[in-house]
């Protein structure tokens, strides 16, 4: 004789139940005892919930937020320093045999702020070529003789710079108190 699909679940709903049946229904009457390790958990939990910050730190995604909204502010004032912003760009050169490549990392810019000009162009020498935007500016100066004076000026954000090291030289002055290399 074959079972139908109603007495399957009759058979199943009986099994259940006697499986519940020393189980009182009135949960007062379950006798349980909470372990020491549990109880003292419980009791923290409870001193941390009664803390007022308590909603703002009560789940990791909102601790890691906090962490990483501290870092950045931290950053934030760090970098509002001058001198501590500066620094944290970098000059760097690679040598090579036929040229030196300069490039930036760091704190870069991305538009010239300051032009910087000569105060006092000598004497002969007269501006043969003047070209420039925000990104870059080029001053040529030439005197009669054939002589030149080419000054550059460029943003650090993304370029580089190559000098020609086997048919130049190199000079290094300070000026208010920054180095400057000049290439002749």
């Amino acid at each position: 004789m074959a079972m139908t699909r109603a007495e399957l679940n009759q058979a199943f709903r009986e099994v259940a139940s006697m499986e519940f049946a020393d189980i009182p229904a009135d949960e007062s009457m379950i006798p349980f005892e909470f372990s020491e390790k549990f109880t003292k958990k419980m009791e923290k939990l409870i001193a941390r919930q009664k803390k007022p910050y308590w909603k703002y730190v009560n789940t990791a995604k909102k601790r890691v937020a906090i962490a990483v909204i501290a870092v950045l502010s931290l950053c934030m004032v760090a970098l509002g320093n001058e001198e501590i912003r500066a620094s944290m760009l970098q000059w760097c050169e690679d040598v090579y045999e036929e040229y030196i490549r300069y490039y930036f990392e760091g704190d870069t810019t991305k538009k010239i702020e300051y032009v910087y000009q000569l105060t006092m162009v000598p004497e002969g020498f007269e501006v043969e070529q003047e070209i420039g935007n925000t990104e870059y500016r080029l001053v040529k100066y030439r005197n009669n003789a054939g002589d030149s004076i080419k000054l550059e000026q460029g943003i650090t954000e993304d370029r580089d710079y190559y000098w020609d090291n086997e048919n130049g030289e190199w000079n290094t002055e300070i000026l208010n108190d920054k180095e400057v290399k000049l290439f002749d």
